[in-house]
């Protein structure tokens, strides 16, 4: 059975739903409330009966709701969810999302068995389960808000994100929607029944999803896993974070999801075999799929490094050699008509470029750089500095202008000034990725390209059959 009714379901029923600010259980009717989710919702509460919060009716029971609703929230103390479970699947509900803990991932016998008698009921029903021990799934594109989390509305977006840790899922849930935007996001906790595959297969398919990041503890099903995760980066990047490749990190993924970790070296080999992008840190995975998000690929491996500190550009052409891209020379045309706006002391512009104290020459240097047929892509350095402070809305003008100019990619560093570093990263927002360092923006980058060199070899493979 489909995962698609946890992501686009046209009606849901909460049991443990609450008219109560303070309770969990309002948090989800406020999510879909705020979020102008267009379904229909029915509230389930035996202590709210009749009552109504956010124009949402509460009943009794779920057999007194007068429909089946096509997913089902249960957000309950885990003793009460088995019955509640057996009664959704005698209402006719296929799809269920269970947020609380209290399972296998403690470790105690009654968790376990708590965790097996859900197991049965699922299968005797036929219901798909999200959970236990989660914080729901998310739809940024139509108000579906399937989480306990107080999120605020979210400006629909490119990154799709399947993440095993619940809370971890929660936070980055409520920074991505003040940040970088989201198509969708899935949290499986335990994962009983739907696991990363399952979603991931449906992520691939979705026109929505550019990019799919991805944080795992285990794998339920390796070798499905390979066979989909080596189709979908045929079609799109898949950006893969893996915990618990340690002897301790396996004892803290057991303790918090009930997982069991893989070898690691199985893993790396699985990631190589199926064209998957591989990050190291919560950061890297976050610094590349946004990247994947919001900017074209490059075409090729020439990018150009742009900076006004002498040490940003160095650092930033450094990290683009090591990793296979090349910081050529400018052309002499392209160099003329930046160094025609230039001040005398600036002495050439043979790239990278440096421009010194001359912050309003970037305006002229990145329309030339992106420009220019030779040059496949952008860095951008910018030095924050108080000098600037008057002239921030010449920083953040300029940089709005290239956002979906050019069929190139264009990567920010902006490092200094708090007030500054703020307003321009702020434009992540419009769809300009903006890193806290030029290493990460440069490292960025090159992640682009070598995606696009999977892509190209699997064309080529395919030309030649």
């Amino acid at each position: 059975m489909s995962v698609k009714p946890f992501f686009e379901a046209n009606s849901v029923v909460v049991v443990g739903a609450s008219p109560k600010e303070e309770k969990l259980g309002y948090n989800i009717l406020r999510n879909y409330h705020n979020s102008n989710y267009p379904g229909k919702v029915y509230c389930v509460n035996p202590n709210h009966s009749g009552a109504e919060a956010l124009g949402y009716r509460f009943y009794s029971s779920i057999r007194d709701i007068p429909d089946s609703p096509e997913l089902g929230i249960l957000i309950i103390p885990a003793p009460h969810i088995p019955k509640a479970l057996r009664e959704l699947g005698e209402k006719g509900v296929g799809h269920v999302i269970i947020e609380n803990g209290g399972f296998g991932e403690t470790g105690t016998e009654e968790g376990k068995r708590l965790q097996e008698e859900v197991k049965r009921i699922a299968s005797e029903y036929g219901i798909r389960i999200i959970g236990p021990n989660c914080v729901g799934t998310s739809n940024a594109s139509n108000g579906l808000i399937n989480t306990f989390c107080r999120i605020d509305p979210a400006k629909p977006g490119g990154m799709a994100l399947i993440t095993q840790g619940g809370i971890f899922g929660g936070a980055i849930l409520e920074k991505l929607v003040h940040t970088w935007n989201f198509s969708k996001i899935a949290t499986l906790g335990n994962k009983i029944d739907v696991n990363e595959v399952d979603v991931l297969e449906y992520f691939i398919e979705d026109p929505q999803t550019r990019v799919v990041g991805l944080y795992l503890e285990d794998i339920k099903d390796g070798k499905r896993f390979i066979e989909v995760a080596k189709r979908g980066s045929k079609i799109k990047p898949l950006v893969v974070l893996k915990g618990g490749i340690t002897e301790a990190g396996s004892r803290a993924a057991a303790s918090h999801t009930g997982a069991i970790s893989g070898r690691e070296d199985v893993f790396d080999a699985a990631v190589k075999q199926c064209g998957l992008i591989r990050a190291h840190s919560i950061e890297e995975l976050f610094d590349f799929t946004k990247a994947f998000a919001f900017q074209p690929l490059p075409k090729g491996n020439r990018i150009e490094v742009v900076s006004n500190s002498g040490t940003l550009a160095v650092l930033a052409s450094d990290t683009c050699q090591k990793l296979g891209l090349e910081v050529p020379k400018l052309s002499e045309s392209v160099q003329e008509r930046i160094l025609e706006r230039a001040p005398p002391w600036l002495p050439s512009a043979k790239g990278p470029v440096d421009i010194g104290p001359a912050d309003w020459l970037f305006d002229t240097c990145i329309e030339e750089v992106m420009k220019d047929p030779d040059i496949d892509g952008a860095v951008v350095c910018i030095a924050l500095w108080s000098v600037m402070y008057d002239r921030e809305t010449l920083i953040t003008d300029v940089l709005r202008k290239i956002i979906g100019k050019y069929e190139k990619p264009i990567l920010v560093n902006a490092t200094g000034h708090i007030g500054l570093e703020g307003e321009v990263k702020s434009l992540e927002r419009e769809g300009l990725p903006v890193y806290e360092t030029p290493e990460r923006a440069a490292k960025a980058m090159a992640t682009m390209y070598r995606y696009r060199k999977i892509r190209e070899k699997w064309v080529h493979s395919l030309l030649e059959v």
